[in-house]
């Protein structure tokens, strides 16, 4: 019996006439002897037909129960191969049409995350994986930071730095927006998160933080602050939203977030609308 392999190594057909006529394909005879073929050929052939190759080495009796396997093995038809190898085309399609709904977004530089997640869920991502695709494709693009890579970025900003360094909470607060500036797509509660780890990792204490403070400068009064401006200036431009966020001294970062805000309680309003 010879059986036929296609150039991935799964079998494509078997009888006693198969010829490897196609390129890449080729054929093992059950009545040749052993020695004939590399372990590491067979090794290849049972991997990519889904069995499990005995030993570590092509003796005479794991060739015959190979043999004997690939008797049993059903042939993959071409229509099935040219199914799985569209299947794989569609995600390749699917994956350059998120790419440029993230790129565009971006490009604008007005990214709200929900609205990209909603043209996701629209392309065709399930809703459960949605975010973290977005999150895949932000950091392979080089739009975001993951937070292994915020923490290597912030480890060299730090370096060097010891417990006398941080004299109080203070300057704990000056070094995270020092780190946050620095470091793109990076809040300065995430700065501090860098700031403790390194501290920990390299064995010395961070001042305790006042009580009753935040951590991070005028983040939770300006919250209140900034929701009060929001509802008196309800059709407000980003471009003046931004100057808000610039007179009271806080970073363009916030602007993104205070926008999206303002975007999504705009769609809310006009979805529930009353009938006239």
């Amino acid at each position: 019996m010879k059986f036929l392999f296609d150039e991935e190594f799964v079998l494509v057909g078997k009888g006693m006439n198969v010829v490897a006529t196609d390129k890449g394909n080729f054929a093992i005879d059950s009545d040749s002897k052993h020695g004939n073929y590399p372990y590491v050929l067979i090794k290849e052939i049972s991997n990519a037909n889904n069995f499990k190759l005995e030993g570590n080495k092509l003796t005479k009796s794991v060739f015959d129960s190979v043999i004997e396997i690939l008797n049993n093995t059903k042939v993959r038809k071409m229509n099935d191969i040219n199914k799985d190898e569209a299947v794989k085309d569609e995600k390749s399609k699917l994956d350059v049409k998120l790419e440029e709904i993230v790129k565009t977004a971006f490009s604008k530089g007005e990214v709200v995350d929900n609205d990209i997640l909603i043209q996701f869920v629209t392309a065709g991502v399930g809703f459960k994986q949605a975010a973290q695709k977005f999150k895949t494709i932000c950091e392979s693009l080089g739009l975001r930071v993951s937070a292994k890579e915020r923490q290597e970025k912030a480890n060299l900003i730090l370096k060097g730095a010891k417990k006398e360094s941080f004299k109080d909470w203070a300057t704990v607060i000056k070094a995270s927006t020092a780190i946050a500036g620095d470091i793109k797509d990076t809040t300065e509660a995430q700065a501090i998160a860098c700031i403790r780890k390194f501290a920990k990792d390299n064995e010395f204490e961070l001042p305790e933080k006042p009580k009753g403070s935040s951590g991070v400068r005028k983040s939770s009064g300006f919250k209140s602050k900034a929701e009060a401006w929001l509802l008196e200036n309800a059709n407000c431009t980003q471009n003046e939203l931004k100057k808000f966020l610039k007179d009271n001294e806080q970073r363009d970062v916030y602007a993104a977030h205070y926008w999206g805000v303002v975007e999504f309680a705009r769609k809310f309003a006009i979805a529930h609308k009353p009938n006239a």
